[in-house]
């Protein structure tokens, strides 16, 4: 019988964690095999009691992890990037979870590092680094301000308020309503 297919970093090339993997996962396919040999690119061969020997094709056992596939988020600023506050550390998560949809689970951690499970069960790491930067500190050294000088006028109200344009959009509005009510009314 065909096993769960195992999350693997390189489907090419399998490490002994995750050829046992596959084993347990044929093995709980086939509880009857006597022996389950599993070879580096996720082929496997199972024996049977009877002598006669099966083999798997690396599609029918493993697949490539989705952590694989974990994308990086937009870098998140933050004060001390070696000690993350929790509201730090929820915006964070917020943005690699809008980067890696998928994910299942999103832990941050206080060095600013992610671990990120996703549904196969496979856990991707992303390094601090292309994580969170430190915040840009406002610098105190800024240009020198204007003074109010002879050469510059008051503001004299040749400037459109947004509250006026709000006003006047509301009226035309309104008006534009009551005019369509009135004429439903008549007909």
């Amino acid at each position: 019988k065909v096993p769960a297919l195992t999350p693997v970093v390189d489907p090419n090339n399998l490490t002994d964690a995750e050829k046992a993997k596959v084993a347990e996962e044929v093995k709980k396919a086939n509880p009857t095999a006597t022996d389950v040999k599993v070879n580096n690119d996720g082929s496997v061969s199972v024996t049977y009691p009877d002598g006669s020997v099966a083999t798997l094709t690396p599609a029918k056992t493993v697949k490539e992890s989705e952590a694989n596939g974990a994308k990086v988020p937009a870098l998140t600023p933050v004060v001390d990037p070696n000690n993350l506050t929790d509201a730090e550390k929820a915006k964070v998560a917020e943005e690699v979870k809008k980067a890696n949809p998928t994910a299942t689970d999103v832990k941050v951690n206080n060095d600013g590092s992610v671990s990120v499970t996703f549904a196969d069960g496979s856990v991707a790491t992303i390094a601090a680094n292309k994580v969170v930067k430190e915040a840009t500190k406002e610098s105190s050294a800024q240009a020198p301000s204007k003074k109010a000088g002879a050469k510059e006028l008051p503001n004299t109200g040749t400037k459109q308020s947004n509250a006026s344009l709000g006003l006047a959009l509301l009226a035309a509005v309104t008006g534009g309503l009551l005019i369509s009510k009135k004429r439903k009314e008549e007909e």
